[in-house]
């Protein structure tokens, strides 16, 4: 199998069937990437709430619809790793306060948008993630490997979605519902 194939996972299934199928697939490699990801990046610079983490990942998780707690408890029992050490993978972008880079630009008369996927442990990005959900429309996802949630994506129906973080000045509202970006676009 060449390089490229070996970053492309084609999933097929209901959420839960998706989601073992990928945790098989990745197995230990993936509580390996966990580990990297969060202690080479938000832990190592001093960026991570570990308490808002740990206590919240799992509330977070039962906050999903029902679709995304089935794909990510598939995924952590298909590669054996626990409830909670995923959610927290998935949740870990809400403990922090940073985010990728990114530009707009012109060039030749024609927008140009970019985000750049470096902000922690940017060799693990790069993954595609080829998703057939049982009564969804089927997506193509660019990210993290294992990546349930993403920023950049298209689906059947040709809609590409990019979506970028930006500095904000308020919180949302604890009265009402929210979910971060990243969870919609998917």
């Amino acid at each position: 199998m060449d390089e490229i194939a070996k970053r492309i996972y084609h999933l097929k299934g209901s959420p839960r069937e998706v989601g073992f199928l990928l945790g098989q697939a990745l197995g230990k490699r993936l509580g390996d990437n966990i580990d990297r990801y969060i202690q080479t990046g938000p832990a190592r610079h001093g960026f991570l709430d570990t308490n808002k983490l740990h206590t919240g990942a799992l509330l977070w998780l039962r906050s999903l619809p029902q679709r995304f707690q089935d794909e990510i408890e598939g995924m952590a029992e298909g590669a054996n790793i626990s409830l909670q050490r995923l959610a927290e993978w998935c949740f870990v972008e809400e403990c922090t306060d940073s985010g990728c880079t990114g530009l707009i630009c012109r060039l030749n008369g024609r927008a140009w948008v970019a985000r750049n996927n470096d902000l922690w442990a940017p060799d693990l990005w790069g993954y595609v993630s080829i998703r057939e959900v049982e009564g969804r429309i089927p997506t193509i996802s660019f990210g993290l490997e294992g990546d349930v949630f993403t920023v950049t994506g298209i689906n059947r129906e040709r809609l590409w979605l990019h979506s970028n973080y930006l500095p904000v000045r308020d919180e949302p509202t604890t009265k009402k519902p929210h979910q971060a970006t990243y969870v919609w676009l998917t």
